[in-house]
C-alpha cells in the first residue's frame, strides 16, 4: 500500500507542474514523445487508484489530495478526477482492465481520433471483456477492450 500511496502522492505533484505539457510540439517525434509520457501518467493513475481503493482507501481520501475540482483544473487534475469516480463508481473494475482502458483512451486521444465521454459510456462492455477474459495479461482482453473503446466512441479504428 505504501508504494501506491507513494506513486498517487507522485502524480498529484505532476498536477501541478503539468501545466507546461498544455502546447503540444509540431515536430512528430517530440509528439509521440509527449504522447508516451502523457499516457504513462494516465497509466500509473489508473493503477495506483484501483491498487489503493482495493487496500481500503475512500474516494474522498484520494480526493483531498487533489485540487479542488473544477473547469479551470490542469488536464492531470481532471485526468485524476476522472480516474477517482470510475474506479470508485465501478468497484468490480479490476486493475489490469481498467488500466488497458485508460492506456487505450490516452493513445487514440493523442492520435486525435474519437474517444468515449467517459468510462461510464463503455463501463458495460469493459466488464464484459474482464468476465470474459479475466484479468491476466492476455491479447484477447486487449482487444476486446479496445473494441469496446471503438464501439463507445461510435467511429472505427
Amino acid at each position: 500500500m505504501k508504494f501506491a500511496s507513494q506513486l498517487f502522492l507522485c502524480l498529484i505533484s505532476v498536477v501541478s507542474s503539468s501545466a507546461a505539457l498544455a502546447e503540444q510540439p509540431t515536430d512528430p517525434k517530440a509528439q509521440l514523445e509527449m504522447s508516451a509520457f502523457i499516457c504513462k501518467q494516465d497509466q500509473q493513475a489508473a493503477v495506483s487508484a484501483v491498487a489503493l481503493r482495493d487496500k481500503g482507501k475512500t474516494k474522498e481520501e484520494m480526493a483531498r489530495l487533489l485540487p479542488e475540482r473544477g473547469p479551470n483544473n490542469n488536464r492531470m487534475a481532471q485526468l485524476m478526477y476522472e480516474v477517482l469516480d470510475d474506479v470508485y463508481g465501478y468497484p468490480e473494475i479490476r486493475q489490469f482492465p481498467y488500466y488497458v482502458f485508460r492506456s487505450e483512451v490516452c493513445f487514440r486521444e493523442a492520435q486525435r481520433k474519437s474517444i468515449p465521454v467517459g468510462f461510464r459510456l463503455v463501463a458495460a462492455d469493459v466488464l464484459a471483456c474482464q468476465s470474459k477474459y479475466g484479468d491476466n495479461e492476455k491479447n484477447e482482453i486487449i482487444d476486446c477492450i479496445r473494441d469496446a473503446i471503438i464501439k463507445g466512441s461510435g467511429t472505427k479504428p
